[in-house]
């Protein structure tokens, strides 16, 4: 997260410069991820494909000239290079703000109508605060993306008075290719395919994506779905995440967002994840780790009991591992991969 001043004016310059390669007319560029699901790296982007991912969103969102898009998310990466191709190509007022845990801290102006992209981390920190939670309530619409959102953020964005959604998508699409209504009357478990976007499954119930940003081409993803109309669908969980545990599917994801009230207060409140471990007799099993909390043989006895009661058979973690730090992201999301390849060394 960006938060001292000379950072601040280096993320200015950055949006500058890209603003002035785009203005230009240039045909590709070139692109840091942010690594969430894998190591970092540089890629090729065209500007037809930023383009179309661009004018899908500004399609399905309503966005209009003139509108303010919040850019509180670092420049140098996807997510917020997208974000000024959007007020390029919707021709709306694009306002740098501080990459910081909380971008609305110290901005005193108005933000009535406006648009902004965060992740799970800055919307938190932002609901905490008096001042942004008003600015926040008089914003058009917000999307979040770049990690999970947990039940607790999803709860509290009920109150929340402006439309906020969950995005979908990954490096293969530049940005988001799906919307889930998170609150309002529209809010719902399904995400909604921006305008140009086919989806379909494969033999292992895995998305399939095609449209522009695919070179209308399909992609083949991890992200295991149940899907609706053709246009929706439900994600259930990566398939590499998936857990065979005696024959038994579990999709850790999923089991997570069941088990939060429990660990909030079993836990307390620690930050945690469901992974499967090798087990003679299962051939995996389903194990909850814990960061930096220590429980004792009954504490840990009693959280898998409380656990048990409230997933279906089969479902609940057969074990409780307290680690002292996980591996994370710098959008707050936990390197599961790279947690677990730390205990087996």
């Amino acid at each position: 997260m960006i938060e001292n001043e000379e950072e601040v004016k280096s993320t200015i310059e950055e949006v500058f410069d890209f603003q002035r390669e785009w203005l230009s007319g240039r045909e590709e560029f070139v692109i840091r991820t942010s690594g969430s699901t894998g190591i970092p790296k540089s890629i090729r982007v065209t500007r037809e494909k930023m383009s179309a991912s661009a004018r899908g969103a500004i399609e399905i969102l309503g966005l209009q000239p003139g509108q303010i898009a919040a850019l509180c998310l670092d420049p140098s990466f996807i997510a917020g290079k997208m974000m000024i191709v959007r007020a390029l190509e919707a021709k709306m007022k694009l306002l740098p703000l501080p990459v910081s845990r909380n971008p609305l801290a110290n901005y005193m102006d108005d933000l009535n109508g406006a648009f902004m992209a965060v992740v799970p981390l800055q919307l938190q920190a932002m609901l905490q605060n008096a001042r942004s939670l008003e600015k926040i309530n008089s914003m058009h619409s917000i999307i979040v993306g770049g990690g999970p959102i947990s039940p607790e953020l999803e709860r509290q964005l009920q109150n929340v008075k402006s439309a906020v959604y969950h995005t979908f998508g990954m490096t293969e699409t530049l940005s988001h290719i799906a919307l889930r209504p998170i609150n309002g009357p529209k809010a719902s478990k399904w995400f909604q395919v921006l305008p140009g976007i086919e989806i379909q499954k494969d033999e292992k119930d895995c998305l399939m994506i095609k449209g522009a940003v695919t070179d209308h081409r399909w992609l083949k993803t991890n992200d295991v779905v149940e899907t609706g109309d053709g246009k929706t669908f439900r994600w259930l969980g990566r398939s590499d995440n998936m857990i065979n545990s005696g024959g038994v599917k579990l999709f850790p994801e999923m089991l997570e967002k069941d088990i939060f009230p429990v660990i909030k207060t079993y836990g307390r409140g620690a930050a945690f994840f469901l992974a499967g471990m090798t087990d003679r007799e299962l051939g995996q099993k389903l194990v909850l780790f814990l960061e930096g909390l220590q429980l004792n043989s009954k504490e840990k006895d009693d959280l898998l009991k409380e656990l048990k009661n409230i997933l279906p058979d089969y479902h609940a973690p057969r074990e409780v591992l307290c680690l002292s730090k996980f591996e994370w992201t710098a959008t707050g999301k936990i390197k599961r991969k790279a947690t677990l390849e730390n205990i087996s060394q």
